[in-house]
Parts: structure tokens; sequence; C-alpha cells
């Protein structure tokens, strides 16, 4: 079971079909969870450490590294007032921070899991509420706070289960194994925390049974959890009913998809010695999330027979997607009919009829078809972007349909080496390089066409780029 960068075909197909039989369970961690605070982009377990430093004036050497830790905070300002602090002191100045920070949107991943209606139960490892407010904004929740459940040693039984087993829960449910915040020790934020869990977690007369069910009879989806060798191992024997090398017959099985795989080499070859049918994808998991979502909402879209009439008809395989702002219309209008002047098949909306769950799956089956994006660039999208932030505070809910454009071929880019070419074009004198642009695009060699007006040389180059990519999946099917 080697490390994979590439999901294939058969592993979408497959995953997608147990999705919408319920038997896939996201198991979603703190590296799913990036939040912008005070023009700081960070995983939410960042932001809560870095204010507790400053609370409790612990210094960090490392305050700015990626990989501070909640946990290491915690210990530090143990060591530092072991005689001034309860353990209570910790939690309850953990859940203020957090309650401070009570005005953040959930992250698009949650968004997009939350927008997937096969997963009815949601494991989360962080204590915060973004995933259940992510449903919220998603999907119809009857009682959002009794559908927000946590486990925490000190609770009864009654109260750390979901109501029913997993496959006939009414509504999405999320389940926080590590607790949920609040002004008691009932969530865990450090490695002490972490082990009273896992002890009590297998005192078989606290256990919550219905949970447990279900994570031995689903497949188990790990989304950005990163968990110490130790613990992931654990984890996976949860699942099971008896050793793990006994147990190869077991019908469901685990995906773990996480960039730092290859920093684990001895769980790698643990779980390839002992649980060969574990996936392991070094994958980013947003855009694993994303990608997830483009094709679930195409596959729903595939069963559906009603497409609004002035919509394109979908995109052969491999053809051009053109992605503009409506202010941009006659520009973009230009660019396409020179590419079909030059019978280069392109998806192209030319009414911006865009609103709506049923567009929205349109664009990411589309974006999903082609084989070059083509983004349009001018001041006016620039002032959009602008409008967007300072009058809706990037709200996803208003946030333009050129940038979810350009967001997802980005992420199917990143997630797919090679199998997407973004070609950028800028119709003006707009500049490249102001950070209300996604950063993949800033990166990015950009071609100049005034007004939309083409040149031979970038028909050239697209026609090309439609040919390579028909021949790339032409060769791996």
């Amino acid at each position: 079971m080697a490390i994979k960068t590439q999901p294939t075909e058969k592993f979408w197909n497959t995953l997608l079909a147990k999705i919408e039989e319920g038997r896939v369970i996201p198991v979603v961690g703190p590296w799913l969870l990036q939040v912008t605070v005070d023009g700081r982009t960070e995983r939410l377990e960042q932001a809560i450490a870095r204010r507790l430093a400053r609370r409790f004036d612990v210094e960090v050497d490392a305050v700015d590294d990626e990989d501070i830790s909640l946990h290491a905070i915690v210990a530090q300002a143990q060591r530092a007032d072991r005689l001034e602090q309860t353990i209570t002191d910790y939690h309850t100045e953990v859940h203020n921070i957090l309650r401070g920070l009570c005005a953040l949107e959930p992250p698009e991943p949650l968004l997009a899991l939350a927008r997937i209606e096969g997963f009815r139960l949601y494991l989360s490892l962080c204590f915060d509420t973004l995933l259940i407010h992510a449903l919220e904004k998603n999907r119809d929740l009857h009682n959002p706070k009794k559908q927000h459940i946590g486990y925490a040693p000190n609770l009864r039984r009654t109260e750390i289960d979901i109501p029913a087993p997993a496959r006939q829960l009414d509504e999405p449910h999320v389940y926080a194994l590590f607790g949920k915040s609040c002004a008691a020790p009932e969530f865990v934020i450090s490695e002490e925390d972490l082990l009273e869990w896992i002890a009590s977690l297998q005192d078989t007369d606290h256990q919550p049974q219905h949970i447990f069910d279900a994570l031995r009879s689903h497949h188990l989806l790990f989304l950005g959890c990163t968990l110490p060798d130790w613990l992931l191992r654990f984890f996976v024997r949860l699942t099971r009913e008896g050793r793990l090398s006994e147990t190869l017959a077991r019908n469901e099985s685990e995906t773990i998809v996480d960039t730092r795989l290859p920093n684990q080499p001895g769980l790698v070859t643990f779980l390839d010695h002992f649980s060969p049918r574990t996936h392991c994808l070094q994958v980013d998991p947003a855009a694993f999330v994303t990608e997830l979502e483009t094709r679930w909402q195409a596959r729903r879209q595939s069963s559906s027979p009603t497409v609004a009439a002035d919509v394109p008809p979908d995109l052969h395989p491999g053809g051009v997607f053109l992605s503009y702002a409506s202010d941009d219309a006659v520009a973009a209008t230009s660019l396409h009919g020179a590419m079909t002047g030059r019978r280069i098949d392109v998806w192209f909306d030319a009414k911006r009829l865009g609103s709506g769950d049923s567009y929205e799956k349109i664009i990411k089956r589309n974006i999903g078809l082609c084989g070059v994006f083509v983004p349009v660039l001018s001041r006016a999208t620039l002032a959009r972007l602008a409008k967007w932030r300072d009058e809706h505070r990037n709200d996803p809910a208003h946030e333009p349909y050129f940038l979810k454009e350009w967001k997802l071929a980005l992420a199917r880019a990143e997630l797919f080496e090679g199998s997407l070419a973004i070609k950028l074009v800028r119709i003006d004198d707009v500049g490249l390089n102001d950070p209300l642009l996604p950063a993949g695009l800033r990166a990015l060699t950009c071609q100049h066409l005034p007004d939309g007006i083409t040149t031979e040389q970038f028909l050239d180059q697209v026609k090309a780029s439609v040919r390579e990519s028909r021949k790339s999946a032409k060769d791996r099917a």
C-alpha cells in the first residue's frame, strides 16, 4: 500500500457510490479549519493558541511557525502557573477566546462537506462549532444544538451518543469525539486531556454504542487530521472487531487524506503490513473536498433530467471553459467568437445566468469536464472583488460567480497535476499582483489581449492544449 498522490477514477466512483448509500463518515480534522483573523490566514487552532499564549504570557520561540500547537501552549502555561491556575481555568479561557471569534464564517471545505447530502454523520476532531454552522447554512436542521453532540469522560452515557444508529438518522449530526467547547473541562486542549479521553473511550461501560457501531460499519474518510502516529493506529483499530490482521475481510476500510503522510513512514509501513485496504493519499485535504463535492454534484445532476433552456449544453470533455464577470461580456464574447472560429469547443454562458443550486451544479460539472480554463481578468473584476470584500466582508453567500469558478479550477489543477491548463487573460491594464486575486492566479503567466482581441499565437496555444488534454484522457482510459 504505497502513498498515492492522485486518486484514480475507480477510487472516486467507489467512494461516491458508498456516499450515495450512506456508508461513509467524514472525519474532520483541524487542517480543514483555515480561518482569517486580523488579516492572518491560519488554522483555527493556531489562532486560539496565539491568543492563549498572550493571555498567560507564554513566550513561544516559533510563534509564527505553522506548527504552533494548542497542546504545547497549554503545557507551557501549566508549567509556569502550576499553583495559580486550575485545569478548568485553561478550558474556560480557550472557550472565551473561541467565543470572541464567534463571527468567523465556516471555511469553504466545511461548507462543501455540508452540501454533500449523502453524509448523515460527521465525526469532528475539533471542539468548535464551525461544522454545525456550515450544516445550518446548507441543510435544514431541526435542532442544531441537539444535532451537535460531544464526548467527555465526565458526562452520562445518555449524553454522549447519537439518538439512533447512524443509518437511521433523519437529519445530519456532528459528533465531536474530543468534546465541545464550554466553560468546563469537557473538551481536549492538552495532551493530558487527550490521554484521559482515550482511556475513557476504552471503558465499555462509557462507550457511545451507536457511534462505535457506526465506526465499525462505515468507510471512514480522514480529512486533514494529521494525528500522531499512535493515535491514528488507535483509530484504525477502533473500527475493527478484532486484530487488524484478522479483520482483512471487513467490508469497509479507511481513506487518509493528508499532505503530511510522508512524515510518518512508520505509520505507512504499519498500515501496509496490517491494514492494506487503508488508502493513503498525499493530497491537500481542502482541494480533495472541493473535487469530491464537484463530482458529487455532477453525479447528482446526471440523474436529474431538468436543465434550464438558456444554459449552454455540456462541454465535450477536454474543451475550453471561458470564465468572466458580466461587466466583461463584450470582451468575453470576442474571445468566444475567435475560439469557435478556429473550431475550438468552448463552454460559454453568454447571459451569465448564474443563480441557484442547479446552475452551480452545471458550472461545477463543466469545469470538471474542461481541459483548458480561461479566466478573464480586468479592472472591473477587481472592482467586483473589492465590493464583495467591503460590502459583504467576503461572505461566501455573496461570492461573485466568476471567483467561485476560478477557485474550482485552481483546486482541480492542484489536485490533478497536469490535468487542466489555465490560460489567464487580461483585457486591460489591470495589475496581476493584487491580493484580492487568488494566489494561484497571481502565480500564472498572463496573456494580454486588450478588449478580448485574440492573436493567432494565443489561439494556437489553446487549440494545442485542448488536443493534449484529450490525448492524455484517452491514454489514461
